[in-house]
């Protein structure tokens, strides 16, 4: 468990081994600290031979996976939200299965589902990245001892945007419009990049040598 205290740090209080396994605690000054000891204790103090369970049977459900990589490592990321909503609905769509009992297969078949429904490649390409970086981050900190069931699957190929260039008549507008914008180099750079095909980056740091 960790939980912020009155001071405005935080307190790490976990039971790597369960209710009757020894009991770790630490006050760390942030929480992306208490969650990286956190999970430093995970991963190294659950090693000892009597830890290890009677059964290789894992009940936990993918919504269990994807809750603990968001405790974990997800909350800390910038899009962190945005792809803990992502797989989230990804795991609502497949009807939340046991985690240890996905199959490629599941989610291939999930995946030709969603074509079929309309939703673009790219989004779908998006899911599967995040689903297995579920998988990959559990495996790094210790709570996950299978396979990435999604790891092998390639990626959805994309296709290529068609490539489209101004008119002549659209590249004197273009100037035009520049001449008249407070960003004076803007109209230089542009032209250099016409003239020459220069990246912006490029036109952009040329120097006068004169």
């Amino acid at each position: 468990m960790i939980k912020k205290n009155e001071s405005g740090s935080w307190d790490v209080d976990i039971r790597p081994n369960g209710a009757n396994g020894k009991r770790y605690r630490k006050n760390l000054p942030t929480k992306a600290e208490a969650l990286r000891w956190e999970a430093w204790i995970k991963t190294n103090k659950t090693k000892s031979p009597d830890w290890e369970p009677t059964s290789e049977t894992d009940k936990r459900k993918l919504s269990d996976l994807i809750e603990l990589w968001y405790s974990a490592h997800g909350q800390n990321l910038k899009d962190g939200k945005n792809r803990h909503l992502m797989i989230k609905n990804l795991c609502g769509r497949m009807k939340n299965p046991r985690a240890e009992n996905i199959k490629s297969s599941d989610f291939t078949n999930y995946r030709n589902e969603r074509l079929k429904a309309g939703v673009g490649a790219n989004t779908i390409n998006h899911e599967h990245v995040y689903l297995s970086a579920v998988f990959n981050e559990l495996t790094r900190i210790g709570e996950w001892k299978k396979e990435n069931p999604v790891a092998k699957i390639r990626k959805l190929k994309l296709d290529e945007q068609e490539l489209t260039f101004l008119t002549s008549g659209q590249i004197l507008e273009l100037l035009e419009e520049l001449k008249l914008s407070k960003e004076s180099d803007c109209y230089h750079i542009t032209r250099i990049c016409l003239a020459t095909g220069a990246r912006w980056s490029e036109a952009e740091n040329l120097l006068d040598t004169d």
